[in-house]
C-alpha cells in the first residue's frame, strides 16, 4: 500500500469508545542564525504525554541552497544525508518512522558557508497517545495489508528490537 494511503487509513481509525485514534501534527525546527562552519545536533522525541509519533514527511524550508549538509539518523542507522540543493529542498521526503523515547530521531545540520544562514525543517507526523493505541494501529494494518513494511516497523518498535546498523529501519519512499 502506498504511504499516503496508509497515512489516510491510519487517520481514519476510531476508538471503540469514540474519537480518533491518532491526530495529525506538524513540527517546525528553525535556527534563525547559524554561524558559519558550525554544526548542531538535535534529537526529536515524541511530544510530552505521547507514547509515539509516526513521522511520514520531512520538508525543508526556503533556505539558501548548497550551503547546508544534513544527516538524519534513526535507531542507529543513517536514513538520509546530503547537501541541500534547490531541487532537494523543493520536494518533500517521505518516511515511515515510529519515534518513541527509546527510538528518537537524531538530526545533524552544518552550515558550510562563511556567512551565517537561516535553517528550517518541517516534520509531519501522527500522534499516538499510548502503547495500546500503537498496537491497535498495528492490528488494523495487519487486517488490511497482511505483512506490509509499515506493519513490520510498528511491530519492531513494539517488540523493542533494534535493527542492524547496516539496514536503516524506516521506510524511505523516494
Amino acid at each position: 500500500m502506498a504511504l499516503s494511503n496508509t497515512i489516510e487509513f491510519i487517520t481514519s481509525l476510531v476508538r471503540p469508545t469514540g474519537g480518533q485514534l491518532v491526530s495529525q501534527a506538524h513540527r517546525q525546527d528553525v535556527i534563525p542564525y547559524m554561524p558559519p562552519g558550525q554544526s548542531i545536533l538535535y534529537t526529536t522525541y515524541p511530544d510530552t504525554g505521547l507514547f509515539a509519533m509516526i513521522v511520514y514527511m520531512y520538508r525543508f524550508g526556503d533556505m539558501t541552497p548548497n550551503v547546508w549538509t544534513y544527516r538524519l539518523n534513526y535507531t542507529g542507522g543513517l536514513v538520509s544525508s546530503g547537501v541541500l540543493t534547490r531541487d532537494f529542498m523543493s520536494n518533500p521526503i517521505d518516511f515511515f518512522m515510529v519515534v518513541t523515547q527509546k527510538y528518537p530521531i537524531k538530526n545533524i545540520v552544518q552550515n558550510l558557508d562563511n556567512v551565517p544562514h537561516y535553517w528550517e525543517a518541517n516534520m509531519f507526523y501522527l500522534t499516538v497517545a499510548t502503547q495500546p493505541d500503537l498496537e491497535a494501529i498495528g492490528l488494523a494494518l495487519a487486517d488490511r495489508d497482511g505483512q506490509s513494511q509499515y506493519l513490520k516497523e510498528i511491530t519492531r518498535v513494539l517488540k523493542g528490537k533494534v535493527p542492524s546498523q547496516k539496514t536503516p529501519t524506516p521506510v524511505y519512499v523516494p
